[in-house]
């Protein structure tokens, strides 16, 4: 009984402990693949949650949060265990336990009465947040700061701004970024910003707030084989409320996803640092695009065919490009003359030459070929022709 660890010295304890810290932060960080097949939280606690994100923001936060944090706080209790298995089990499970508590280092007993209190004090702090219709719920303590004063008898509640938040919640044209699988995902609604993380959820309203872009870095990807490096700018916007109550937080997008950020708030994005946001490589392909297509010849519309149509890709400007074969004699090469009337503009023909070409290889796009969108004759950049009258 004085031997209270079996068969385990203090190498194999620190293994152990280490195997055990790796499983714990696979549980709270799960990768993707996982999430994907359903081993999260929130799909295995789909029970308990009952809400939908789409149907109840609110409610499905308030107990998304509260379940997190009381799973977590239940994964020291698994350390606890993995030592008593190491226990000398002869004298039954209650001297193991006794043992455990007494006959191990000291450093060790204060590591396992910590692990003890945290599901203790968490499921204190849950069950207080769930008093009186979750008055001191993180979520809702936000959500009163936000109550208008009302001049009529019935008082507004924290219900009320949680009603307006669901409601806008459900439109399709919310800005979302993040991905589906991280902890970390934000939304910016007609009124409101939300930034949902693991543990929390920051509510701004549009109108009190103030949006700075605060920094910016890129994440580079190289592919060895073709010696191409591709790289991703992500940005760091800050928002901040005029009530300083509001707690200020950050919204982590890529640059790609700027101008629809940009087109969703009410405020302008200051850019007092003056950080460079990178186009997209679409938008990096149009310049050139553009910029190579004003040399090529003109075209010449016949008398007869003095009147364009409307571009059929976009249906706000006039087609204003034509496919004539101008890269090589007509019998020659892949690339022929398109007979189409013009239908397109030249923003919407480059956008889909881009759509056609190799993803992967974006070097290569300049010098590609693309069948034309309505007849599928072939062209290539040289063979784009602006309409002149």
């Amino acid at each position: 009984m004085s031997d209270s660890l079996i068969n385990i010295d203090t190498s194999e304890l620190l293994i152990t402990t280490f195997l055990y810290i790796l499983v714990v932060f696979i549980i709270i960080l799960p990768p993707s693949e996982l999430i994907t097949a359903g081993f999260s939280i929130q799909n295995i606690f789909s029970y308990f949650l009952v809400e939908n994100e789409e149907i109840t923001f609110i409610r499905y936060h308030i107990k998304r949060i509260s379940a997190k944090c009381f799973i977590h706080s239940l994964l020291p209790l698994g350390y606890i265990f993995l030592l008593l298995y190491h226990c000398n089990w002869s004298y039954g499970i209650v001297s193991a336990c006794y043992s455990l508590f007494t006959d191990t280092p000291i450093i060790l007993r204060f590591i396992i009465y910590i692990c003890l209190l945290i599901p203790i004090v968490t499921s204190l702090i849950i069950l207080q947040w769930h008093l009186n219709d979750c008055y001191r719920h993180p979520i809702v303590r936000q959500l009163r700061l936000f109550i208008q004063p009302n001049n009529q008898q019935q008082e507004q509640t924290w219900h009320t701004v949680e009603s307006s938040i669901n409601t806008e919640f459900r439109r399709y044209d919310k800005f979302s970024c993040g991905s589906a699988t991280s902890n970390v995902r934000c939304y910016v609604l007609d009124s409101w910003i939300l930034k949902c993380s693991m543990y929390h959820v920051n509510i701004a309203q549009q109108s009190t707030v103030r949006v700075e872009l605060d920094d910016a870095h890129d994440i580079h990807l190289q592919e060895t084989n073709e010696e191409v490096t591709l790289s991703t700018q992500y940005l760091n916007i800050l928002i901040k409320s005029n009530d300083p109550r509001i707690k200020t937080f950050y919204i982590r997008l890529k640059a790609t996803e700027y101008d629809d950020l940009q087109g969703k708030l009410e405020a302008n994005i200051e850019n007092v640092k003056n950080i460079v946001v990178r186009q997209s490589l679409s938008d990096l392909f149009l310049d050139d695009f553009r910029r190579l297509i004003v040399q090529n010849p003109k075209y010449r519309l016949p008398l007869n065919q003095q009147d364009l149509d409307t571009c059929i890709g976009c249906l706000q400007t006039n087609a204003n490009v034509k496919l004539v074969k101008n890269c090589d004699a007509s019998d020659i090469g892949q690339c022929r003359t398109c007979f189409c009337r013009p239908m397109w503009c030249l923003e919407c023909l480059g956008k889909w030459f881009a759509s056609r070409q190799d993803q992967s290889r974006p070097d290569t796009w300049l010098q590609s070929t693309c069948p034309c969108p309505s007849c599928r004759s072939i062209f290539c950049i040289l063979d784009i022709s602006i309409i002149e009258f």
